[in-house]
């Protein structure tokens, strides 16, 4: 079977499989996540196990040499001041968990061919897409907030981790769609669009309709060179569009209206987004903390002691991190390993830009939409470099990039 060869089962056990582990390991943890279950831990442990001969030895091997060296200079730091716990290192091994796919991609033999990496991802995108909307529509899994009320995260614990990772295998969904015209992907990002809608999250709202207006855009007005729609083909979609948005609009807002809970939350949607996605008492919280930092807490952060002052200062049960990448990062790592881990994909979203900008070519234009999602994402609500699951394919999009010539083998 084809799905056999060794070329499809490495790219699919580890970009599509994860969707198992993930839904399977939310099931045993349960609805408040504090289950017992070890499944998610073992197989990212694998992954990594299995990346080890890479990780030194791709293009970007001087990069991740400097960012565990930066981690252990952080972490000795820790140890001499008395704010090292064993916690740090586990929030470590997930924030480089992104060198270590992308270790395996760039340099393993079996992820050659970049549209078995795309599938293989798109294809966990559409899963968990597919899984929200069964979940919503026979009742079962977890709520996305609070019982009663709209909204489902399936059997998924991190909510915006999902949500995030569907926004970017979505826009490479359209990619695929726009380049190769198979309706398949057409079907996966249709799919993806309606699943981040049952999240109920603002975040996945606006990123959806942006990442749809991207499309209506790359299609209406030809804005790339490999890409180019018949006056037929654009009629038909400025149609498809005014209604698909007139539809989705009325139907988010009754949705909002009819939901007490919702309809509180976003009841004053600029004050949302000013609010930082309702974090603001956690970024105060930061900055009184940060108040108290020394100049080597700053270059080295404090570790999970930033989480415990965050705690202490709002009288919670257990430590609590801000939810904003970069406040969290600079809290626990410091400044100069956030400001290396934060800078690689601006780097490559730089790249892409320019790239666009000379070519205009549809990888270019697509991989710039995802990356600037990711990096917003990073910013308004967290969940970006501190998640696995997220960095999982981002790493699927610097390998885009940095495979880009091998793109006209499909």
């Amino acid at each position: 079977m084809k799905i056999l060869q060794k070329k499809y089962l490495y790219p699919f056990f580890l970009l599509s499989f994860p969707i198992v582990i993930d839904c399977l390991n939310g099931y045993l943890k349960g609805a408040s996540g504090e289950g017992e279950s070890m499944i998610g831990i073992l197989y990212r442990g694998a992954v990594v196990i299995f990346a080890l001969p890479y990780l030194l030895k791709n293009r970007f091997s001087r990069y991740i040499f400097l960012i565990l060296i930066t981690s252990f200079i952080s972490f000795s730091y820790h140890i001499i001041m008395g704010y090292f716990s064993i916690s740090s290192i586990s929030n470590l091994i997930k924030i480089i968990y992104i060198f270590c796919v992308l270790s395996i991609l760039l340099k393993n033999k079996y992820f050659d061919n970049i549209w078995t990496v795309s599938n293989c991802a798109i294809g966990y995108g559409f899963t968990a897409a597919s899984v929200l909307i069964l979940s919503y529509i026979f009742d079962f899994g977890y709520s996305a907030y609070v019982e009663n009320t709209f909204g489902t995260k399936g059997f998924f614990i991190a909510m915006n981790d999902v949500g995030l990772t569907i926004l970017l295998l979505n826009a490479l969904s359209c990619f695929c769609f726009l380049k190769t015209k198979k309706k398949i992907y057409l079907i996966a990002t249709l799919t993806m669009s309606a699943g981040t809608i049952f999240v109920g999250s603002m975040a996945c709202y606006f990123g959806t309709g942006a990442i749809m207006l991207c499309f209506f855009f790359n299609i209406v007005f030809n804005n790339t060179k490999d890409y180019k729609s018949t006056l037929k083909q654009r009629i038909i979609v400025i149609l498809l569009f005014s209604f698909g948005l007139i539809q989705s609009i009325n139907f988010i807002v009754n949705l909002i209206l009819n939901d007490s809970y919702l309809s509180q939350k976003y009841s004053n949607i600029i004050g949302i987004f000013m609010e930082m996605s309702g974090r603001d008492y956690l970024i105060e919280a930061s900055f009184k903390t940060f108040e108290k930092f020394s100049l080597f807490d700053w270059l080295f952060g404090t570790g999970i002691q930033f989480s415990i002052s965050i705690q202490y200062i709002l009288g919670l049960n257990n430590p609590k991190g801000v939810e904003v990448d970069p406040i969290d990062l600079i809290g626990i790592y410091g400044l100069i390993f956030a400001i290396l881990l934060m800078i690689f994909p601006i780097r490559i979203l730089g790249k892409t830009i320019k790239s666009y900008l000379k070519n205009k070519d549809l990888l270019s234009y697509w991989l710039t939409i995802g990356l600037s999602f990711y990096i917003l994402h990073a910013i308004y609500g967290g969940h970006a470099y501190t998640s696995p699951l997220v960095s999982s394919y981002l790493a699927v999009y610097i390998y885009l990039y940095v495979k880009r010539q091998n793109l006209t083998t499909i």
